[in-house]
């Protein structure tokens, strides 16, 4: 009898420890995941800054060509402006 219990005993040990390894793994998977999870949230930020770092490089780009023409535009009007008088 005493065996059986015993043997009981060790089943039920075994059952244990075999559902917290399965908690452990599943605890393990979850914060896997959750790295992964904030690594993509993290690299799609990055790209989100990159993206709009070039987008500024365009527009300051854009507006010094922008005022360049002006400036250009305003001289060969004074000179227009010379000439006729």
């Amino acid at each position: 009898m005493e065996s059986i219990d015993r043997e009981s005993d060790v089943f039920s040990n075994d059952l244990k420890n075999d559902s917290r390894e399965e908690e452990e793994e599943e605890e393990e998977e979850e914060e896997e995941e959750e790295e992964e999870e904030e690594e993509e949230e993290e690299e799609e930020e990055e790209e989100v800054v990159e993206e709009e770092e070039e987008i500024f490089i365009h527009r300051v780009a854009f507006s010094k060509l922008l005022f360049f023409f002006n400036q250009q535009q305003q001289q060969q009007q004074q000179q227009q402006q010379q000439q006729q008088q």
